[in-house]
C-alpha cells in the first residue's frame, strides 16, 4: 500500500493479510499495489512524481502486478486529473467538483454483498461498456481495465468477497478467545490441567 503523504483512512486495510505500508519505492515486485484515498488527490499525485513512485507503481504493473486505486488513488490513476496528466493506466478522465460527495452505499461485487461509503469532490467518467467494479443500487461503480482497478467505494476491502475478487487474502477473524483456546489445547498438559482445576 502506498503510503501517500494524505492518506483518508488507513484502517480500512487492516483485513489484508501480508500488507505492507511504502513511503517510498523499494526492489520488491508485489502482486498488488493500492493506492488508497487521499485528502490532497493533486497533491498526492505531485508527491508520487517527485519521488519516484509514478515510475515504481508501472514498473510493478509492467512485472504483473494488479494496481488498485480507491478514491483519490482510483483518479491518480486515470488519465487526467483537472486537466492535468495521471499515472494513464485506468481510461478514466476527473474533474473536481466544488460539492463533496458523501454517502453510505450497499454494494455488489462477484455475487457478495457489502457496505461501503463515499466521500470525495470530484466525478469521473468511464467509458461506456466497460468493466464495473462493483454495482450499486443497480449501476455500475468504479472499472476493472485489465490488471488496474479503480473505486470510490471506501471501506470496500474490509469485505471478504471483494478481497477474493481482487486475490488478496484476509485475515482469519478468528475471535481472540478462540485462538487461545487453540494455544493452549496446543501447548499446555491439559491432563494436568483438568486434575488441578476441573
Amino acid at each position: 500500500i502506498v503510503r501517500l503523504p494524505h492518506v483518508s483512512n488507513c484502517d480500512e486495510f487492516d483485513r489484508i493479510a501480508g500488507a505492507v505500508w511504502l513511503g517510498a519505492p523499494d526492489r520488491t515486485l508485489y502482486d498488488t499495489v493500492i493506492i488508497p484515498g487521499t485528502k490532497n488527490t493533486a497533491g498526492d499525485l505531485r508527491w508520487l512524481h517527485s519521488v519516484q513512485f509514478v515510475r515504481w507503481i508501472h514498473r510493478q504493473h509492467a512485472a504483473g502486478a494488479r494496481i488498485v486505486g480507491i478514491c483519490g488513488g482510483f483518479q491518480i490513476l486515470g488519465e487526467t486529473l483537472d486537466g492535468e496528466a495521471g499515472l494513464g493506466l485506468l481510461p478514466v478522465h476527473t474533474e473536481t467538483l466544488r460539492d463533496k460527495i458523501v454517502r453510505p452505499v450497499r454494494a455488489t461485487i462477484a455475487g457478495g454483498e457489502f457496505d461501503a461509503y463515499e466521500i470525495h469532490m470530484g466525478i469521473t467518467d468511464v467509458p461506456v461498456g466497460s468493466t464495473p467494479f462493483a454495482m450499486v443500487d443497480g449501476h455500475p461503480e468504479g472499472i476493472q481495465s485489465g490488471r488496474c482497478v479503480g473505486t470510490y467505494l471506501h471501506d470496500a476491502l474490509r469485505c471478504d468477497t471483494v478481497l477474493l475478487a481482487l486475490g488478496l487474502e484476509g485475515k482469519s477473524k478468528e475471535p481472540p478467545y478462540e485462538k487461545l483456546a487453540s494455544w493452549f489445547a496446543s501447548n499446555a498438559d491439559t491432563r494436568l490441567f483438568e486434575e488441578l482445576y476441573l
